[in-house]
């Protein structure tokens, strides 16, 4: 009996979701943008017939973020959130919009 096709994604998505979740609350946005890249990125690969990068290879870069994440909030004792951040920082961090002019 063969498994659906979908079975896999499902999992790995379910797999990259708990990590992510695992992510303090005040950086589990930039995370979920960080995710949402890597995915975008592989979706793009298999439609341009380049190799995309495997379930296994987000899931490790997701996992070294998220401990990474854990490192900073918990041992380091490092604040997280919009008010801990300098107007330096708040600037480089908001999205550029494609095709716009560099200042």
């Amino acid at each position: 009996m063969a498994l659906p096709p979908d079975r896999e994604e499902r999992r790995a998505a379910s797999r990259r979701q708990s990590r992510i979740n695992a992510v303090p609350a005040p950086l589990q946005p930039a995370v979920i943008g960080f995710a949402e890249h890597l995915v975008a990125g592989r979706d793009r690969a298999r439609r341009t017939g380049t190799h995309p990068r495997g379930h296994a290879t987000l899931e490790a870069r997701l996992t070294a973020l998220r401990d990474f994440t854990e490192f900073l909030t918990t041992r380091r004792g490092k604040p997280t959130g919009p008010s801990s951040m300098s107007a330096t920082s708040k600037r480089s961090c908001t999205r550029i919009p494609a095709g716009a002019p560099s200042i």
